[in-house]
């Protein structure tokens, strides 16, 4: 799954209006256990709930090598926020962003 993250962070959210968006979504998700927030991009698309993200690709499917696969919420708000920070920083070879995401 964490390949799916990474595509969808570098292909579908380099945005800030789209890492907004997704933020917001994650927030209404915390905020409302009952509801689906759908976000997507070119690569994939993806449903946002209290408990988890699931990501199903665009073009392809499980016979293509492309399962549907899912991580926490909690996962995916971590590497959107370090990706969102990493976005922020100076324009440097020496920018550099660390971050631990739980399995």
């Amino acid at each position: 799954v964490y390949q799916y993250i990474i595509y969808v962070l570098t292909g579908d959210l380099y945005l800030q209006k789209d890492i907004d968006e997704n933020l917001e979504f994650i927030h209404q998700a915390e905020n409302n256990p009952n509801e689906v927030y759908s976000g997507g991009g070119q690569g994939f698309c993806w449903d946002i709930s209290a408990e988890k993200v699931v990501f199903y690709h665009n073009e392809f499917d499980e016979e293509d090598g492309w399962p549907d696969l899912s991580c926490s919420l909690h996962t995916f708000k971590t590497a959107l926020i370090a990706w969102n920070a990493f976005l922020q920083l100076p324009k440097s070879i020496h920018s550099v962003v660390e971050t631990v995401i739980e399995e």
